[in-house]
Formats: C-alpha cells, sequence, structure tokens
C-alpha cells in the first residue's frame, strides 16, 4: 500500500510541517515519558514534589490519550 500527501506550500505550510516533523515530534514525547518515569524512579523528591510529577505525568498522558496519540506506536 502506498500513500501520498499533497499539499499546496505556503498556504499548507502547519501542515506539512506538522507531517515532516512528527517523528521527531515522536522521539520528544517519548523522552519527555522517560524523563518523568526517571524522575518518579530515582528522583530524591520531597512529598510535594513527588505528588507535583506524578500529576503532571498523569496529564502527560490524559492529553496525549485524548489525542489518539500511542507513544508505544512510536
Amino acid at each position: 500500500m502506498d500513500a501520498t500527501l499533497k499539499y499546496s506550500l505556503p498556504e499548507d505550510q502547519f501542515e506539512f510541517d506538522c507531517a515532516v516533523k512528527s517523528t521527531k515530534m515522536c522521539f520528544a514525547l517519548n523522552e519527555i515519558k522517560a524523563e518523568l518515569r526517571a524522575i518518579l524512579k530515582y528522583g530524591e523528591l520531597r512529598d510535594e514534589q513527588y505528588k507535583f510529577i506524578e500529576e503532571f505525568q498523569e496529564k502527560f498522558f490524559k492529553i496525549l490519550a485524548d489525542n489518539e496519540i500511542n507513544l508505544d506506536l512510536c
């Protein structure tokens, strides 16, 4: 199966950039995910810091899920 995306530049520049940079965006999101995990697992945090990072991580994953982004597929 082949797929071809066509853009009318410069009108569709934003959409084009999103498509071209999607792999880099996926790698960046995976790096953020790994950093959050490392902070929670190995960081020496005070209770309120741990709670903040944990809540942020939950929001991060909810935003991804709401936008149908599965980092396991990257």
